[in-house]
């Protein structure tokens, strides 16, 4: 195991682990389950709704507090985003 860095957030890795979702993908997958517009979600996380679009692009870094805010408004957990849980939203 190895520690990669995800934008601003860092993760254990796992070389030998297929990887599927990135935490981009995990975000609109999860605001999608949950119902949420892009307007909404940025409104329950205090930031914009053009860093909502930049986060589940994967065209910017993911800031750690916002991510926080988000996992709570879609009813995920922070460990999911990242990456280290394997299961789905």
């Amino acid at each position: 195991m190895e520690f990669r860095e995800l934008g601003v957030l860092c993760c254990e890795f796992d070389e030998d682990a297929e990887i599927t979702q990135t935490v981009a993908d995990r975000l609109r997958s999860a605001r999608l389950a949950a119902g949420i517009s892009q307007f909404q979600a940025a409104g329950s996380a205090g930031i914009s709704r053009a860093t909502v679009i930049r986060w589940e692009s994967g065209d910017a870094p993911q800031k750690v507090a916002g991510l926080v805010r988000l996992a709570r408004a879609y009813g995920v957990g922070l460990d999911w985003l990242a990456g280290s849980v394997p299961t789905t939203a």
